[in-house]
């Protein structure tokens, strides 16, 4: 049996009709699309040659056909084919259908303006992938083009000057889907109408008021007469039907509006109050109360702000208390309005911080520390807390707390956080932040249980004040210092329990031992020799004295006596001392002195010193005033 193959751009199969000795007669079905109805009174071309034509049933009989390859073209109304390579073998399969590549798809423009023609004028059609079609309109405004099976968009361009001259069609854009048989219909015209409504106002007789009907592309306006307005010469098309103005408040201050016919009824506006006007530097909330004779009346009402200008809408004319409400801070915390624009201009904005901890206490306080140059006085010091905590949810199987703070900061301010308990230990420990340009929420401290290191410095279980105590890591990093108080106390805290630290103590004039498990240090006191050295003639104290002790265990030490006359040597031990004063142009008694200690005495040391000799110091220069280098000066005695 022979068999008819369909080349690459084929998209039909040959059927055989009966099988016979010779070449068999082949059946063609042609449908108006796949599965489609059949397609009557098609021509058929074969090799550019009319061999036949489709019947009722959309079929046609090609007989004694041999093999070879033909071009085979069908033809129809309203519909368009792609011509085919076929291949006639001797084994044809089962065939499928021939169906239109396109569609015709028509439509006409109708224009009743004087002075404009509906001939020549583009069409566009837009397919939903973007590609674009167009066609053009003949003398009588029809147009025809042949489409894919799709949808299109179909619109009809207007210049810019055509529609500055009024000119616009009707509806602006179409939607046509193409799927299995022409198109028709697709028309545009152009209408004018117009547009009657209605304006209900809060007084009576209602005055002018401005009604606006807006397209994209175009606007026009009117102004109202006795609460009725009227459009006139409306092109067809969607529109926006408006009162634009301030002044008043309206139920609904726009509408959609379809005009399709010659009469079209506009919405009716109905005002239901009057605005406040505000200017925003920020999005806040405003809370307004009514207020007659300084008492409010009825009930508050809020409403949101955003930045910029903004309109409020009140039901009733009269004074009207405004308070910012939210996280910005203003110069005045509340507005009296009966008329004109309120201006709200946020002079700091709250700063938002917390700390979390697995610890619950009463005690959590933020110190917030105002940068050096804002800080003249300690009352600018602000205090947040004692803070409160809050149940956070549970992560890892351990329960958690929030403290959350916040404090007011104006823009470009700079504090430190500093947050404080007596039995926590924060990271960081504190935080510098600067106040920004809107509400923040920035700070977080993390806060562990810490460890207190505290203990006395004991010299026979009496307290030793004054001794200075140190604390260091485990690297050998220095944390803290301090004086023991009068009880002979110290603590230090809290610290972090997961480091080992070192506590060492000292105090001049001592020995001190420890700490023990307690915390606890033992002193013991050294011996020390106080010097005092007076002028012999007045009884005045020596300043600069130089004092040479020296004995003991390789003991020696040479100091100057203070302004006081006095030099300690402290942290002696036991023994016999050398003490030996020295200074230029004095004598002094004794000139030396052999000094017994004993274990943990003071011994006083009184010197007095007599002036013996004198100097004299001074310059010698020329008549020009210049320094004389070399010259010999000699000193007589009177």
């Amino acid at each position: 049996v022979p068999r008819v193959w369909a080349g690459d751009s084929v998209a039909a199969w040959l059927l055989p009709c009966q099988p016979s000795g010779g070449p068999d007669p082949f059946v063609w079905r042609v449908l108006w699309s796949p599965g489609g109805k059949p397609l009557e009174g098609a021509t058929v071309m074969l090799n550019q040659k009319l061999v036949s034509k489709t019947g009722t049933d959309g079929m046609f009989l090609l007989d004694s056909m041999t093999p070879g390859i033909y071009r085979l073209l069908i033809q129809a109304r309203d519909v368009q084919f792609e011509e085919q390579n076929v291949k006639v073998t001797p084994n044809t399969p089962h065939i499928g259908d021939l169906v239109p590549a396109t569609y015709r798809v028509c439509g006409r423009v109708t224009v009743s303006q004087p002075g404009s023609s509906p001939a020549n004028r583009l069409v566009d059609l837009i397919h939903s992938s973007g590609e674009a079609h167009h066609a053009t309109t003949d003398a009588a405004g029809e147009f025809c083009v042949f489409l894919p099976p799709a949808q299109y968009t179909v619109s009809l361009p207007v210049s810019d000057a055509e529609r500055g001259n009024g000119l616009q069609f009707a509806p602006l854009k179409r939607t046509v889907k193409v799927v299995d048989n022409p198109v028709s219909g697709v028309d545009f015209s152009q209408l004018q109408a117009t547009v009657t409504g209605s304006i209900k106002c809060l007084v009576s007789p209602c005055p002018e008021v401005l009604v606006t009907l807006q397209t994209p592309e175009s606007i026009s306006a009117v102004l109202s007469e006795d609460g009725q307005y009227q459009l006139e010469l409306v092109l067809p098309g969607e529109y926006t039907v408006s009162v634009p103005g301030q002044d008043w408040c309206w139920q609904a201050s726009e509408f959609p509006l379809t005009v399709s016919t010659e009469q079209v009824t506009g919405p009716t506006f109905v005002q239901t109050g009057l605005p406040i006007h505000f200017v925003s530097s920020h999005p806040t909330k405003v809370k307004y109360t009514l207020e007659s004779n300084g008492t409010k009346v009825g009930n508050s009402r809020t409403v949101d702000l955003t930045v910029g200008s903004n309109r409020v809408c009140v039901g009733r004319p009269g004074v009207y208390v405004l308070e910012p409400v939210g996280c910005h801070g203003y110069a005045s915390p509340s507005v009296r309005w009966s008329g004109g624009v309120v201006t709200l201009t946020a002079v700091s904005h709250l700063y938002t911080g917390r700390v979390v901890s697995a610890e619950t206490v009463s005690d959590l306080i933020i110190n917030v520390l105002p940068s050096e140059e804002n800080s003249s006085t300690p009352s600018s010091v602000r205090r947040l807390g004692p803070l409160t905590a809050t149940a956070m949810a549970a992560s890892s199987g351990e329960a958690k707390v929030e403290y959350t703070f916040s404090t007011q900061l104006a823009p470009g301010e700079t504090v430190t956080l500093v947050p404080a308990a007596s039995s926590l230990l924060f990271t960081p420990m504190s935080a510098a932040v600067v106040g920004g340009d809107d509400c923040t929420v920035g700070a977080e401290f993390r806060a562990e249980r810490g460890l207190i290191v505290d203990g006395r410095v004991l010299g026979n279980r009496v307290p030793v004040p004054g001794a200075s105590v140190s604390i260091y890591n485990a690297q050998g990093q220095l944390i803290a210092t301090q004086v023991t108080d009068t009880e002979g106390r110290y603590m230090f805290g809290p610290l972090s329990a997961n480091t080992k630290y070192n506590v060492t103590a000292e105090k001049e004039g001592y020995v001190l031992t420890g700490p023990n498990n307690k915390g606890e240090f033992s002193a013991h006191k050294l011996a020390e020799v106080i010097v005092t050295v007076r002028d012999k003639a007045d009884g005045q104290p020596l300043q600069g004295v130089l004092l040479s002790l020296s004995g003991g265990e390789n003991y020696r030490r040479n100091s100057q006596t203070a302004a006081d006359g006095t030099m300690a040597f402290l942290s002696l031990s036991p023994s016999e001392y050398y003490l030996r004063p020295m200074m230029k142009e004095y004598r002094f008694d004794p000139p030396s002195k052999m000094i017994a200690v004993q274990e943990g005495a003071t011994v006083k040391v009184l010197l007095s010193g007599e002036r013996v000799a004198y100097s004299v110091l001074g310059s010698v220069t020329s008549l020009s005033g210049d320094p004389e280098p070399g010259v010999v000066v000699e000193g007589v005695g009177l």
